[in-house]
């Protein structure tokens, strides 16, 4: 089994930088390829810039590690753009 994870930038420039949320469509077809490939493999989702969960300081962990395409699919909702871009030592 293969496990990956998909960061995904949800800070406040992407309303102007990708106003069709085009990486919300590109996570979706990397995930039913990346699924698809073989059984057992498993995504997780993540984004930067709209929030933090406990133990991240600026990611959110919006969908642990699954390969239910419905769980996944409901992250796409998730994604939208806000707050400011964390820059990183």
């Amino acid at each position: 089994n293969t496990m990956a994870s998909i960061l995904i930038d949800d800070s406040g420039s992407m309303s102007s930088t990708d106003p069709q949320r085009l990486r919300a469509g590109a996570a979706q077809a990397f995930w039913q390829a990346f699924l698809a490939a073989r059984a057992g493999n498993q995504v997780a989702v993540l984004d930067f810039g709209a929030g933090a969960n406990s133990g991240f300081v600026a990611t959110r962990l919006l969908q642990d590690f699954t390969s239910d395409l419905s769980l996944l699919q409901a992250t796409l909702s998730s994604i939208v753009a806000s707050g400011s871009t964390p820059l990183y030592r």
